[in-house]
């Protein structure tokens, strides 16, 4: 009949025909899907190697000349590093909105890292680090910490790199870039303010509360916050599915985390009680101002 064919020594019908094409299209794909699995597993395996040899050079050289003056500069050093290296993936190089969130990855980390290690070179040091730094063991903590602080924080950069899809421009999009930009303006210019405030030897021991400062206590941490959930925003649409949008989401969480409940606002407001508690002007400050969102209470 016409619908049979004489193949290989026996009649198959073309519905058979259909199913076998349709079978090896099948294995095709899922061989397709594997490689590009396996392509993604081995971009975020490569930049969490960079990550942490980078953290790994960065504590022998610390540790033999017991200083922390490195370690602000190799983190944020590390994010910059991992922007560039992802920017050769094949799926970095086919997504613009790749380019982009390695470009505000990397504009923060320049801006940030500038920022920190003029700081620890006009001080002269971080007090943090004084019992870590001669303490090899302990001080292997701080940097192996700062590794996973990197690669967890640049989470939706990483994903985008490896394994994003080129996808129209959307209002996630835009209003990422905008929270970023927002994040970002907020963080730079509350640094600045306080860095021109320490400037002024009449300013020596007291606490700032002009500017940003004004009305937020932190308002370089909310910065930082805002543009990391910024960063997250911007890599939704070029993500392919749910999982992946809520793995990238555990980059500004953890990020507001350690902010919030380790090592940022926490050992601020004890060092700042511990100095200033008894001052009753540095009371009606600290009851009048806002923790973070830098508006009047």
């Amino acid at each position: 009949g016409r619908n049979l064919a004489w193949k290989r020594g026996r009649f198959t019908s073309r519905s058979d025909d259909r199913r076998r094409r349709a079978s090896r299209k099948w294995r095709r794909a899922r061989g397709g899907t594997h490689a590009a699995a396996n392509v993604a597993h081995q971009g975020l395996m490569a930049s969490l190697a960079l990550d942490m040899a980078i953290q790994g050079v960065g504590w022998m050289v610390s540790s033999t000349w017991k200083t922390e003056k490195f370690f602000d500069l190799l983190g944020t050093g590390s994010f910059l590093a991992l922007s560039l290296q992802g920017s050769q993936f094949p799926a970095a190089q086919k997504n613009p909105k790749a380019k982009l969130i390695a470009g505000m990855v990397g504009t923060w980390a320049v801006r940030l890292g500038t920022f920190l290690v003029a700081r620890v070179f006009r001080t002269g040091g971080d007090s943090r680090f004084d019992d870590a730094k001669t303490n090899p063991l302990k001080f292997l903590v701080y940097w192996s910490m700062q590794g996973v602080w990197v690669f967890v924080t640049a989470l939706p950069m990483l994903l985008v790199q490896t394994q994003g899809i080129k996808s129209g421009w959307t209002c996630t999009d835009v209003l990422g870039f905008m929270l970023w930009t927002v994040g970002f303006m907020v963080e730079s210019t509350a640094d600045l303010q306080k860095w021109r405030f320490r400037q002024i030897p009449s300013n020596k021991g007291k606490f700032i509360q002009t500017g940003l400062w004004k009305y937020s206590r932190h308002p370089n941490y909310f910065g930082e916050m805002v543009l990391w959930f910024g960063i997250w925003m911007s890599s939704i649409s070029s993500l392919p599915n749910r999982g992946l949008n809520g793995i990238a989401l555990a980059s500004p969480l953890f990020v507001t985390f350690l902010l919030c409940k380790v090592s940022g606002v926490p050992l601020l407001e004890e060092a700042a009680d511990a100095k200033w508690g008894n001052l009753r002007e540095y009371q009606e400050y600290k009851q009048g101002t806002r923790l973070l969102l830098p508006i009047p209470k």
